[in-house]
C-alpha cells in the first residue's frame, strides 16, 4: 500500500484488529505517523489492549478466530469507557445482512476490503475533527457550579452568573487545576499569555472573582508565599 503523507495534528489511539499479518502492518504502516497504532492479530486479546491502551477508533476485522469482530464490538460496546470509541468493522465479504448485523453489534462504519488507505485516513480524520468540535460543548461541573464553554455561561447553585471574559477563562483554568497550587506566574502565564502585566492584576482578578463566585462550593484560598488553590470552601 501507498505511503500517505497527512496533517499530523489530529493525534489518536488506533487499534487495528485483523488476523492477517500482511493487512495488520500495510494498514499499521500507513496510519503510523498520523496516529498512535495498536495492532492486535490475536484476537483472544483484542479486548485487553482496547482496556490497556483505550483506543478511540478500532478497525475491526469481522473473521477472525477464536473471538469474531462481531462479539469484540459487541463486547466494547457494553463497556462505558468505548461510548465514544469509533467503531469501524471491516470485511472481505460484502452484503446486506452483514452490514445489518455489524450496526447492530454496535459499529460506526463498515469497509468492505480491499480499501484505500486514503479513504481510512480521511474517516478516521474526520472523526477526531468532529470530536474535536463536540468538545467545545464541553461543560465543566465542580462542585455547584457549572461552565458551558460554547455558551460560555457559568451557572452557581442554579443561578446565572455574568462574568468578563477573562474572568471566564480564570475561573476555567482554576477548575481545570483545582485542588493544585498555582503560583501567579503560572496563571498569567496560562491566563494572559502575552499581556503584559503583574502579579498583582492576578490578585484583583481573584478577589473579584471570588466575590462573584461567593455561592460556590468552591472558592479561592490563598497560599502565602505560593499562590492560590481552587478547593472546596469549607475544606
Amino acid at each position: 500500500m501507498e505511503k500517505i503523507e497527512l496533517s499530523k495534528k489530529n493525534v489518536c489511539n488506533v487499534m487495528i484488529v485483523d488476523d492477517e499479518l500482511d493487512f495488520l502492518d500495510a494498514i499499521g504502516s500507513d496510519l503510523e505517523g498520523l496516529f498512535n497504532v495498536i495492532k492486535v492479530q490475536d484476537s483472544s486479546q483484542a479486548l485487553v489492549m482496547a482496556n490497556k491502551m483505550q483506543p478511540e477508533v478500532v478497525l475491526l476485522d469481522i473473521n477472525l478466530p477464536f473471538v469474531n469482530g462481531f462479539e469484540i464490538c459487541r463486547e466494547l460496546r457494553r463497556d462505558r469507557k468505548f461510548n465514544k470509541s469509533k467503531i469501524l468493522v471491516t470485511s472481505a465479504l460484502d452484503n446486506t445482512d452483514r452490514r445489518v448485523q455489524a450496526f447492530n453489534s454496535g459499529a460506526d462504519d463498515f469497509l468492505p476490503k480491499p480499501f484505500s488507505s486514503q479513504e481510512l485516513i480521511a474517516r478516521i480524520q474526520s472523526f477526531v475533527k468532529r470530536k474535536a468540535s463536540d468538545s467545545l460543548n464541553e461543560v465543566l461541573v465542580c462542585g455547584n457550579i457549572s461552565m458551558n464553554l460554547s455558551k460560555m455561561e457559568v451557572i452557581i447553585a442554579q443561578k446565572l452568573v455574568v462574568l468578563s471574559l477573562l474572568e471566564f477563562n480564570l475561573l476555567k483554568f482554576f477548575i481545570i487545576n483545582r485542588e493544585v497550587v498555582l503560583s501567579r506566574e503560572t496563571i498569567l502565564k496560562e491566563v494572559w499569555a502575552d499581556a503584559v502585566v503583574t502579579s498583582r492584576t492576578v490578585d484583583t482578578h481573584v478577589v473579584s472573582l471570588r466575590k462573584k463566585i461567593k455561592d460556590s462550593e468552591y472558592g479561592f484560598h490563598t497560599i502565602y508565599g505560593a499562590g492560590y488553590i481552587f478547593k472546596p470552601s469549607h475544606s
